[in-house]
């Protein structure tokens, strides 16, 4: 990323401020080794406060600039708790950084930023069946999208960032959070359509190209495209993260210890699974019945009826003892 960090953007090289937080991002980047999603993460939310506050140097920064900013999120950016908490969380991390590197900021007390009340985490899934209505209503580069992040378990970040040096046959190379490595698997459907895709679209870089064929498709972009894809075929609350949740719902239902439920999440514990498995809005034994057991049962009757088309002929050509 630039190394000014943003900060051109929003203040002077003049003021102190300049200076400040770009020794604090350099630290962050240089010495943390922090990655760039990270960093752009820090960036924006720090880069965010100081364009809204005005501060040209931090020793002038106050508790109430803060409280105003919080309220300026909420009622005028309309952003959820979740999302102020995690811009609070870093700008209260450089602010700390600087209070022990001797920035005296007589005005301000760490210890009265108080973090929001954040309402339940929102936990909805689609069965297959839904997921495979929707995508009638897609285009290829759509169709991908979608399919990919439910087979895959993608995080949206995961997704766009997708190049086709992380395709290995129908295997996926994904590169999740804390820049952790985990692989997923396409259908030969997907990946015979992922293939014509590659093809038709020259593709050599990003699977899904930017503006002005420039980078990859940003993440807004991508969750409208889904969005509307799903709301034409009447489903109008879903979110690119629902198709996660479908992922990790169908390994449940279909048995799979949490351990290797974790490992193909790519979450750092098995306590953080069962936290992101539990209570997901819709399960019911009807739907398992309908989900899994039926598919299964399917499978195993093809898998019967070819093992014995297999081994008849073997029997009639046993010679007789």
């Amino acid at each position: 990323m630039s190394k000014t960090y943003g900060l051109d953007k929003i203040t002077s090289p003049r003021y102190p401020i300049y200076n400040q937080l770009f020794e604090f991002y350099n630290y962050c980047e240089q010495v943390l080794a922090y990655t760039g999603d990270t960093m752009l993460d820090k960036t924006h939310a720090v880069n965010n406060f100081v364009k809204y506050s005005k501060l040209t140097q931090l020793e002038d920064i106050t508790n109430q600039q803060i409280y105003e900013w919080v309220e300026w999120h909420k009622k005028v950016r309309k952003n959820t708790a979740r999302t102020v908490n995690t811009y609070l969380h870093q700008l209260k991390a450089m602010l700390k950084w600087q209070k022990e590197e001797n920035i005296e900021m007589p005005n301000l007390k760490l210890s009265r930023i108080a973090f929001q009340k954040e309402a339940p985490a929102r936990k909805n899934w689609f069965t297959r069946k839904q997921i495979k209505r929707a995508l009638l209503y897609a285009d290829p580069r759509e169709w991908l999208m979608i399919t990919m992040s439910f087979e895959c378990g993608l995080r949206i970040e995961e997704m766009v960032n997708l190049k086709l040096s992380d395709i290995r046959g129908r295997k996926v190379k994904i590169i999740g959070k804390g820049h952790r490595l985990r692989w997923g698997m396409i259908s030969r459907k997907t990946k015979r359509r992922l293939k014509r895709w590659i093809r038709k679209e020259g593709i050599t870089g990003y699977l899904w190209r930017g503006r002005n064929n420039v980078g990859h498709l940003g993440q807004e972009k991508a969750r409208l495209l889904m969005q509307a894809v799903f709301a034409k075929a009447g489903f109008h609350n879903m979110v690119p993260h629902d198709l996660r949740h479908s992922f990790a719902t169908e390994l449940k239902l279909l048995g799979l210890p949490t351990r290797k439920i974790q490992l193909a999440l790519g979450h750092t514990t098995e306590a953080i699974t069962e936290h992101y498995l539990s209570d997901l809005a819709g399960v019911t034994i009807e739907d398992i019945q309908k989900e899994v057991s039926l598919p299964l049962i399917r499978v195993r009757i093809r898998a019967f009826f070819a093992n014995l088309f297999y081994i008849l002929p073997r029997i009639s050509l046993k010679p007789q003892q």
